[in-house]
């Protein structure tokens, strides 16, 4: 017999349960593996011109693994998953807009926030890096 972890959901029995959907964990089944997870905060100045801030963050783990990336700006009022968002362009003035976005490759996870606005905005970029290979 094969060792292995189940949790059962509320109603269910881990021992003789045999559907999956019956299961909060099975260890029969791969899960994501934390490498690194962190915050960083970056600060957006403002003007009416395009400003890109970018910031790097090394994982070394020679290959592209499965990352996520919320972001969150107070002074908006706003937090969005990363995918990438646009936020507040507001219809009569489609020249005002802020945008965060974020790309991994095999040595660094980029963030990245784009603003052209008269504002001022500090982002704060929350990650978390996986150690799950891509494969890509």
């Amino acid at each position: 017999m094969k060792n292995k972890l189940l949790i059962a959901k509320p109603g269910y029995n881990a021992e003789t349960d045999t559907n999956p959907d019956h299961f909060i964990f099975s260890s029969d089944y791969n899960t994501l593996k934390y490498n690194i997870s962190n915050c960083v905060n970056i600060t957006i100045i403002g003007n009416d011109t395009e400003q890109i801030t970018e910031t790097t963050i090394a994982h070394n783990l020679n290959y592209v693994p499965f990352f996520v990336v919320y972001v969150k700006i107070p002074d908006l009022n706003l937090g969005y998953a990363i995918t990438p968002y646009y936020a507040n362009r507001p219809t009569d003035s489609p020249t005002v807009f802020r945008e965060a976005e974020a790309f991994i490759d095999d040595t660094n996870l980029y963030v990245r926030f784009r603003n052209k606005s008269a504002n001022t905005y500090t982002a704060t970029f929350c990650y978390k890096i996986y150690k799950n290979n891509l494969g890509v």
